[in-house]
C-alpha cells in the first residue's frame, strides 16, 4: 500500500489491486478517495512530470482533453532542504464500456455492426479539428495524435484525447516516440504543430477512406516513410503503385482537395469540414423495410464463380435496402444479422447452407446461437427462442445491460462485469435457466475486442481463451493492443518501441501451456482469419489478403498456399464451417469451398 497526498491535500491510499493499466512510463490506478479519479504513477520518480508541465497543461479544455487535475507527491515528510517528491497526478476516470479508440473505427466491419456512418465519422473529424485549433492556440502540441490516444464515446461520439501529461509546452519537450503512422517524415519527423496537422488528416483519411494515406504496394518504394518523403499516397495515379482493395476513394471535393494539398504538395494545415457537404458520399439506405415470408429468402438471383482451385457464391442475398451489420459462425451453423432480420443457417454439409431460422432484428438488442439454441438479448433481460419463435426468459441471469463486455467463445458467452466474470454455456438451459459459473475479477481492467477479452494485472495481460467446457487464462508479457483469436490461435497487435518510434506490429500466435506465445511471423494488419482444426491443438489458419485466400500451418504459421480469390480483401472477415469458408465484407457474404 502506497500513501500519497495531493496538492489539495487529500491523503491517498493507494492499492496495487487497484491497478488498470501499465504502459511504458507509468500505471493507472482506482482511487478509493476518489471514486470520479484514477492516478497515474510514474515508474520512474525521476521522470515524473514537473510543476512547469503541469501548469501548462491546466489551460487544455477539458470537454476534449483528459488532463491532469492534481499532483500527487510522496506523503512521507520532506526533510527540511527538500520538497515533496512528485509521484504521479490525478485525472478523470473514463470507462472503457463507454469508449472505444478511434483505430476501432477504421474497420469497416466494426462500423457496419455499429451503424458508424460516414455522417458520424465527419462528426468525429470535425471535433478533433476543432480541439487541434485550440490547443495550438495555447502553444501545445498533442505530438502523438495516433488512433490508439484518441478516445470516442460509443453513445454522443464525443471526442477525448488521453495521455495529455507527454504534450509538448512551452514548459515541457515531446520524447519523440510516437506510433510510425503518424509521423512526418517530409519534415524530419520533428515534433510542431504542423506535424500535428499531419497526423490529424492521416487519421481522418483512414477515418473515411478504410485505408491509411500512405498503405498500398508501391514497387519501387516499399516503406511507409519513403512513401511520405516522395508523397505518394494512395490516391495518386502511378502505374507502380497498386492501392489496397478496401481503399474507399472519398467523393467530397473539398476534403479530397485538402488531402492532396496535404499529402501531395506538402502542406501542413487544420482540416476544414465547416462546408463540406456529404451528403454525395455513402448514402444511409433507407429503414423501409419488404416482407419476408417466414424461411425463405429474397428471390434476387445468386452470384458465383471461380478462380483457380476456389469455388464461391453468395451465401446471403439481401432484400432491399437490407444490410448486413454481422457474421457468427460455429463449425456446423452460421448466423447473419441485418437491419431487418436475424437469419441461422444450418452449416453442416460441405457447400451448402440451409435457413432453419429467422427473427425481426428490431425485436431484440442482440443475439447469440449455440450449435442448437439462440437466446437474444432485449433491455436488460436474456430470453431463450425456440422453433416457434417463442421467447422464455432466463430467469437466473440479471444485470445483463450493465455488463462491461460480452464476448463469445463458441457457444458460450463470457460476461465480465465490474465484480464477476460470468460465463453463460448456450446450449444447456433447462427451462427459464441457463447453466453459468461466477469468478471474481477486477471488472475494470478487462479489455476486450470482438472475439477475446484480457485483463491488465502488474504490467502484464492475462489472456481468456477457450479450454474445452471452460475459459482459461495465459500471460502475454508484451504491450498488447488488441487481438484476433479464432479458437487458440491468431493475431495480436503488440506496441514495440524500435529507434524511437513506436510501431503496432501484427503478429501470428497461439495459446500454449498457460502462455500467449508469438511466432516470427507478422501480418500486415489485424485480419479476420478462419481456423479449421485438424488435429488436436492445431490446424489451418485461412487469411484474407487482397484478391487471394492464404493458407497458413498454426505449428509455425507459414504460408501453406495461396489462391486467387477476387471477392477478398484484407479487410474481408473469414469464418471456418463444415459447408465451408464464409466472407463477410461491406454487403456481401459468400461460401467460398474448394472445386471439386
Amino acid at each position: 500500500m502506497l500513501h500519497a497526498i495531493t496538492q489539495k491535500g487529500t491523503h491517498l491510499h493507494i492499492d496495487d489491486r487497484n491497478e488498470l493499466y501499465r504502459g511504458g512510463e507509468g500505471r493507472i490506478l482506482l482511487l478509493d478517495e476518489l471514486p470520479n479519479m484514477v492516478v497515474k504513477l510514474y515508474l520512474d520518480p525521476n521522470k515524473a512530470m514537473s510543476a512547469a508541465q503541469f501548469d501548462a497543461l491546466q489551460s487544455l479544455d477539458p470537454h476534449y482533453f483528459v488532463a491532469p487535475i492534481e499532483l500527487v507527491f510522496d506523503a512521507a515528510p520532506p526533510s527540511s532542504a527538500q520538497l515533496r517528491s512528485i509521484l504521479g497526478f490525478t485525472m478523470p476516470y473514463l470507462d472503457d464500456t463507454e469508449h472505444i479508440p478511434l483505430n476501432a473505427l477504421f474497420s469497416p466491419a466494426y462500423c457496419q455492426r455499429h451503424q458508424i456512418d460516414y455522417g458520424r465519422k465527419i462528426g468525429i473529424i470535425r471535433q478533433m479539428s476543432a480541439a487541434l485549433t485550440a490547443v495550438h492556440a495555447q502553444n501545445i502540441c498533442i505530438s502523438d495524435l495516433s488512433g490508439l490516444n484518441t478516445l470516442i464515446n460509443r453513445r454522443t461520439d464525443a471526442v477525448r484525447f488521453i495521455d495529455t501529461d507527454s504534450y509538448q509546452t512551452l514548459a515541457h519537450p515531446h520524447s519523440g516516440v510516437l506510433l510510425d503512422d503518424i509521423r512526418d517524415y517530409l519534415y524530419g519527423g520533428k515534433i510542431c504543430p504542423e506535424s500535428d496537422c499531419f497526423a490529424l488528416a492521416v487519421l481522418a483519411f483512414q477515418l473515411l477512406a478504410h485505408t491509411h494515406p500512405f498503405r498500398g504496394i508501391h514497387r519501387k518504394y516499399a516503406s511507409l516513410s519513403e512513401r511520405v518523403i516522395r508523397r505518394l499516397p494512395v490516391f495518386i495515379t502511378d502505374s507502380d503503385l497498386t492501392p489496397p482493395k478496401c481503399y474507399a476513394p472519398l467523393q467530397v471535393p473539398l476534403l479530397q482537395q485538402q488531402f492532396e494539398a496535404i499529402f501531395v504538395q506538402g502542406s501542413r494545415h487544420h482540416l476544414s469540414l465547416s462546408d463540406a457537404d456529404v451528403s454525395c458520399q455513402h448514402k444511409t439506405a433507407s429503414n423501409s423495410k419488404q416482407a419476408i415470408s417466414p424461411l425463405s429468402l429474397p428471390t434476387n438471383s445468386t452470384i458465383s464463380g471461380n478462380s483457380g482451385q476456389l469455388r464461391w457464391q453468395t451465401a446471403f442475398p439481401l432484400a432491399v435496402d437490407e444490410l448486413v451489420q454481422g457474421v457468427f459462425a460455429l463449425p456446423r451453423r452460421l448466423a447473419i444479422r441485418t437491419n431487418q432480420r436475424y437469419c441461422v443457417f444450418d452449416a453442416s454439409n460441405s457447400g451448402v447452407l440451409r435457413l432453419t431460422d429467422q427473427i425481426d432484428s428490431s425485436d431484440y438488442d442482440q443475439f447469440y446461437i449455440g450449435n442448437t439454441q439462440i437466446v437474444a438479448l432485449k433491455a436488460d433481460q436474456l430470453y431463450a427462442i425456440n422453433d416457434r419463435q417463442a421467447a422464455m426468459s432466463l430467469d437466473n441471469v440479471s444485470g445483463v445491460g450493465a455488463q462491461r463486455c460480452i464476448v463469445q467463445y463458441g457457444n458460450m458467452l463470457a460476461m465480465v462485469g465490474d465484480q464477476y466474470l460470468r460465463q453463460l454455456y448456450l446450449d444447456d438451459i433447462n427451462g427459464n435457466f441457463i447453466r453459468m459459473t461466477h469468478t471474481p475479477v477486477a471488472g475494470k481492467a478487462f479489455r476486450a475486442s470482438d472475439t477475446a477479452i484480457w485483463q491488465s494485472v502488474g504490467g502484464q495481460y492475462c489472456l481468456f481463451y477457450r479450454s474445452g467446457e471452460h475459459l482459461s487464462s495465459a500471460w502475454c508479457d508484451a504491450k498488447l493492443r488488441n487481438l484476433y483469436l479464432a479458437e487458440q490461435h491468431g493475431i495480436a497487435a503488440i506496441a514495440h518501441l524500435h529507434q524511437g518510434t513506436e510501431q503496432l506490429r501484427y503478429i501470428f500466435g497461439s495459446l500454449h501451456h498457460l502462455h500467449w506465445q508469438s511466432s516470427a511471423v507478422e501480418a500486415t494488419q489485424l485480419s479476420a482469419v478462419a481456423y479449421r482444426p485438424i488435429q488436436k491443438g492445431h490446424g489451418w489458419l485461412f487469411e484474407p489478403a487482397d484478391n487471394t485466400l492464404v493458407l497458413r500451418r498454426t505449428e509455425d504459421f507459414a504460408v501453406l498456399q495461396t489462391a486467387p480469390c477476387p471477392i477478398l480483401s484484407t479487410q474481408t472477415q473469414l469464418y471456418y464451417t463444415e459447408a465451408g469458408i464464409v466472407a463477410w465484407e461491406g454487403n456481401e457474404v459468400w461460401l467460398i469451398n474448394t472445386m471439386r
